[in-house]
């Protein structure tokens, strides 16, 4: 567990110094990756064509289902 303990103090002293090489210009900072984010969605054009949806499928289970109620045998569809 020493060895251990004695590592972890060693790589955070050496990272501490590199950090703070940085602004003396001893050191380069590290490049990271550029994170590219997908287009942003447009929520209200979404919102409206799937209300249109949602009130023609409940139409065609509203149909659907009462023809199952009256003993016949039908599909739903959804």
């Amino acid at each position: 567990m020493a060895t251990f303990v004695t590592t972890i103090k060693q790589i955070s002293a050496e990272y501490v110094q590199q950090l703070a090489d940085i602004p003396r210009g001893l050191a380069q900072r590290t490049t990271r990756e550029t994170i590219e984010l997908p287009d942003p969605v447009d929520l209200l054009a979404e919102l409206e064509n799937s209300s249109d949806d949602e009130l023609t499928c409940e139409k065609e289970t509203t149909v659907s289902n009462t023809s199952n109620v009256a003993g016949k045998t039908g599909s739903v569809t959804l």
